[in-house]
C-alpha cells in the first residue's frame, strides 16, 4: 500500500497537532491558518504487509525518485512558490502485530 502526498504535523514540543488544523500548502483562497511550531511536510508511506517485502523493497529507487521531484520542483519554480515542496520523505513500514515488534525505515532527501 502506497499513500502519497501525506501530511505529518508536529508541534515544537512532538506532540501531533490537533486535527482539522492542517497548515496550508499555498496561498489560495481555501488555505488554512497554520498553528504555531507547525510545518507541513509532505512524502511517501510504504505500509509492507511481510518483513521480506521491507528487506527486498527497492529504497535505493524510491529515494532517487524522492530527489527527482525535489530537482523538478526546483527547476520549474514550484519550490518557490510553494517552499513545503522541499520538506519531504520516504518512509517503509512493517508492523508484526503478534510479537509488538515495529520496523521503519525513513529517508529525508535533501
Amino acid at each position: 500500500m502506497q499513500l502519497t502526498s501525506s501530511s505529518l504535523i508536529t508541534t515544537g514540543d512532538g506532540e501531533e497537532g490537533p486535527q482539522g488544523e492542517h497548515p496550508s500548502h499555498g496561498e489560495g483562497s481555501d488555505a488554512k491558518p497554520r498553528m504555531e511550531n507547525q510545518i507541513p511536510v509532505d512524502g511517501e508511506i510504504y505500509l509492507l504487509n511481510t518483513l521480506e517485502a521491507m528487506k527486498n523493497f527497492d529504497r535505493k529507487n524510491a529515494t532517487a525518485h524522492a530527489a527527482e521531484k525535489i530537482c523538478k520542483d526546483i527547476l520549474s519554480g514550484e519550490a518557490a512558490r510553494c517552499p513545503t515542496k522541499l520538506n519531504t520523505f520516504v518512509m517503509l513500514c512493517y508492523a508484526d502485530l503478534k510479537k509488538y515488534t515495529f520496523y521503519y525505515w525513513i529517508c529525508i532527501p535533501v
